[in-house]
């Protein structure tokens, strides 16, 4: 499986969020998981379907990492949630 960090194919809006966003992603279904910066997972969904908002509102305002696996391979995206 190949890693990619291109944002051309993985968006997420609005961008930063108060903790409510969407993802655009190149397929329909992923396994979805957003990090925290201390390293512990705040959110995954092993069938995420990309129609599915996400909220993060009960998570402190900070950067956050969001990765995606799917059959295209691993990719990145930064997220920062403000107040």
């Amino acid at each position: 499986m190949r890693t990619s960090s291109s944002l051309e194919l993985l968006q997420a809006y609005p961008n930063p969020s108060n903790g409510i966003f969407e993802l655009m992603l190149p397929e329909a279904e992923a396994i979805l998981r957003i990090y925290a910066f201390d390293g512990r997972i705040v959110y995954e969904n092993k069938k995420y379907q990309t129609s599915t908002p996400i909220d993060l509102t009960n998570e402190e305002s900070g950067v956050y990492l969001l990765t995606i696996e799917n059959s295209s391979g691993i990719q990145h995206l930064k997220i920062i949630l403000t107040e």
